[in-house]
């Protein structure tokens, strides 16, 4: 399986969107995909980062992950 794979710091993540999550994604928030990324609301960059964590093997990653993850890649 294929991942993007960024590093912060000494920590490496796998990221990937699988179209199941994408679908999910769809579905949950009744909104396209392609208008999701184009959304730069930081609640929906919280969520479109977790679901990218959850197709990187991290499946338990949950919403406050997703925003400790932000902080941590902002820092």
């Amino acid at each position: 399986m294929k991942f993007h794979t960024i590093t912060v710091g000494d920590k490496e993540y796998n990221l990937r969107l699988t179209s199941a999550d994408a679908v999910n994604l769809e579905k949950k928030t009744n909104t396209k995909l392609l208008d999701l990324i184009n959304d730069y609301s930081m609640a929906n960059f919280c969520r479109m980062l977790r679901y990218f964590r959850r197709g990187g093997g991290d499946v338990n990653f949950s919403d406050e992950d997703s925003y400790n993850f932000f902080d941590e890649l902002a820092d």
